[in-house]
């Protein structure tokens, strides 16, 4: 944060013959300016793309929180006692009711908490969802509690996902080790489809330990080479039906009867944007229980002539066998979402 500060103090001399007063405020934004530049350009690098970027200083200065305020009294959970304000949370099965102001006058951190779920709603936000650190258990029944105070629902209107902590090779990273590594620093080391696709093979509440010797191996023991170098042959594969002139527009299913062609069906029959009923291969193969999300056995279904070929999407370049093996660049596509900061 000094370097930050610095940083802001040369892009504006003028500040080092300020009051101390004056420059704090300036000084505290030009940095908080430069740090989200930071961080923009390195999720840029790693493909990921927030759709809106959320101020928590906002909450504070634009009369949101005495807005949430007002709200949850009128639901009629916060009451005043002691000097202070109160959101009943108890209510709604919390451990303890929340202090929304405190007896000084001073908003908690929970009160941003109720402003911010509340602005989220307002913005028109069914479901709200919330990443939250594996030290964060605590927050939970609160959040939830906000959401049920607010007259909504908190099994449709509030999901809270607690994430877990990365490893390199059974090494926990902590600042406490000062071991921490920064995302750019590995983005730089493993590159980028490495990272992601390993933080997205894995649920977001489960441990994950990074092998950096695996994930730079160019073998098939490696998933992330293995899918990229599937990926490179597949789309060499259209290039040459394209240059002997097969257009997949005309493709027809029923001439793949070989048994590994039937396989290959069966299996893309697993997945949602295709028909759930696979096509009669004289086989047992499996289907999806649309239902329930199963699997299950069948030899029943549709010939394969009518069989709904794959969506079509633009195509990506695909670097060489080469370039894909060392990560340079990134086939995969990138991740819109939405954050406060």
């Amino acid at each position: 944060m000094v370097e930050l500060a610095d940083s802001a103090a040369a892009k504006r001399p003028e500040l080092r013959d300020m009051p101390d007063a004056e420059a704090l405020p300036l000084v505290r934004e030009l940095a908080y300016q430069e740090q989200l530049s930071l961080i923009r350009s390195t999720l840029n690098a790693f493909g990921v793309h927030f759709d809106e970027w959320f101020s928590e200083s906002t909450l504070h200065s634009g009369g949101h929180i005495s807005d949430a305020i007002a709200t949850l009294r009128e639901q009629g959970h916060v009451e005043d006692r002691d000097g202070a304000i109160w959101l009943r949370t108890t209510d709604f099965g919390d451990d303890k009711d929340r202090v929304l102001i405190k007896a000084d006058g001073e908003p908690t951190y929970f009160a941003a908490d109720a402003a911010y779920y509340l602005s989220k709603r307002s913005r028109g936000f069914e479901e709200k969802i919330y990443l939250l650190g594996a030290d964060h258990h605590g927050y939970v029944g609160r959040l939830k509690a906000i959401a049920a105070c607010a007259g909504d629902d908190p099994k449709k209107n509030i999901e809270i996902l607690i994430g877990q902590l990365m490893s390199v090779k059974g090494a926990k990273l902590s600042k406490r080790a000062k071991n921490i590594i920064a995302l750019d620093d590995l983005i730089q080391w493993l590159g980028t489809d490495a990272l992601r696709y390993t933080l997205a093979r894995y649920p977001a509440d489960s441990p994950i330990d990074v092998d950096p010797d695996l994930l730079q191996s160019r073998t098939n023991d490696n998933p992330v080479f293995y899918v990229q170098y599937a990926h490179a042959r597949a789309c060499n594969a259209a290039r040459n039906a394209e240059a002997h002139g097969v257009d997949r527009q005309t493709f027809d299913a029923a001439l793949l009867t070989h048994q590994t062609e039937e396989e290959l069906l069966a299996h893309l029959g697993q997945f949602p944007q295709w028909s759930p009923q696979p096509p009669s291969c004289g086989s047992p193969t499996a289907s999806r229980d649309t239902s329930k999300g199963s699997l299950r056995p069948t030899t029943a279904g549709t010939p394969h002539a009518a069989w709904p070929r794959p969506p079509t999407r633009t195509e990506r370049p695909i670097p060489s066998a080469t370039s894909t093996a060392a990560y340079s660049g990134s086939t995969m596509p990138p991740c819109r979402c939405s954050t406060m900061g």
